[in-house]
Order: structure tokens, then C-alpha cells, then sequence
């Protein structure tokens, strides 16, 4: 049993439970801002899915300034990625369903206020997708970061053109190792 934290506060946090109800894990997603503005501090996991393989968490929601992803009993980030620009920016992340650490994160963002609301592990053909909407008139999906590394992702997966005057969905399909397959905006 997996169970998920989210709230527009500087922390949210994935916990697997035995049968029993005892945790036998705890990750986080936190935020390091020295702003007092709660509303510059967001991270909120929108939405969870697990592999058919019982291996893998998968996770979505959003963040603004800073992600940073904390393993169990940690002090020390795992993942973390910066974007200072103000905006609302979406992610896709994977932990280990076994003991909670962290395989990667994948940031998804733009100019504008990027939402990734739903994912749903596709298990006919290990795939992940992903629904969300933009307002960005260039979102971005990068190529994951790989747990251990704390620089952002420079390359991207994606670049899409949207419009500055409307709000643009998207709809993505990944691979569970975050390789972006298709596109849709």
C-alpha cells in the first residue's frame, strides 16, 4: 500500500505502508527558499501510479523555484532541480517501490505556468502518460535527471510551440526509463 501526501506547501512526500498500517518507507519532494512566501514554495504531487512490476512509483504534479527529491532517511537530496523564473513548472518522477529511493526526475517547463495533472502507467506497452496544460508559449520536456545528480537538464526531449494567448493541453507518452515517445499539444 502506497500512499501520497499533496498540499501547496514547501513539502510533499510518498509513504509505503505494510498490511498492517506501519510505515515502512517515507520520500519527500521539498523546496530550499529563503523567500517567506509560501505561495514562491509550491511543490504538490498531482497524481501516483505503480509499474505492473510492483518496482516503480511513478509521480507528476509541480513545483515553482526548486524540486529537490529526498530518499529515506536522508539529510541529502537526491535529485534537484532550479528554476528561478517565478512560474509554476510540471515533473514526472520515478522512485523505487522497495525501498523508496529515488531513479530520476524529469522536469517539465516553459515561459509561462506549466500544469501536469494525471499520469496513468500504461501496461500493455510499459509506458507512462502524461495529461496536463500549458501556458507557456514554449514548453519544454527535458531529459530526466538521473538520481545522484544535482545539475539541471540541459538538453531537451521536447521543445513544443504553443500560443501566449491561449491555454494549450498536452497529452505525452514516456517509456518507464522518462524517454519521451510521443507528443500531442
Amino acid at each position: 500500500v502506497t500512499g501520497v501526501q499533496t498540499c501547496a506547501l514547501p513539502i510533499s512526500f510518498i509513504t509505503k505502508l505494510d498490511t498492517e498500517g506501519n510505515q515502512q518507507w517515507l520520500n519527500r519532494f521539498s523546496n530550499y527558499n529563503t523567500g517567506s512566501n509560501f505561495n514562491s514554495q509550491q511543490i504538490n504531487i498531482a497524481n501516483i501510479s505503480i509499474t505492473k512490476d510492483n518496482l516503480s512509483i511513478l509521480s507528476c504534479g509541480g513545483w515553482i523555484n526548486q524540486i529537490q527529491a529526498f530518499p529515506p532517511n536522508s539529510t541529502g537530496a537526491s535529485c534537484r532541480i532550479t528554476n528561478y523564473d517565478g512560474s509554476y513548472n510540471g515533473f514526472l518522477a520515478s522512485c523505487n517501490a522497495l525501498d523508496g529511493t529515488w531513479n530520476y526526475l524529469l522536469p517539465i517547463e516553459g515561459s509561462g505556468d506549466d500544469y501536469v495533472n494525471r499520469i496513468q502507467y500504461v501496461s500493455a506497452n510499459n509506458t507512462i502518460g502524461l495529461v496536463g496544460y500549458t501556458t507557456s508559449a514554449n514548453l519544454i520536456i527535458y531529459n530526466k535527471q538521473n538520481a545522484g545528480t544535482l545539475t539541471n537538464p540541459t538538453i531537451p526531449q521536447l521543445n513544443v510551440i504553443g500560443s501566449t494567448n491561449n491555454t494549450n493541453s498536452f497529452v505525452s507518452l514516456f517509456s518507464t526509463a522518462g524517454v519521451l515517445s510521443w507528443n500531442s499539444a
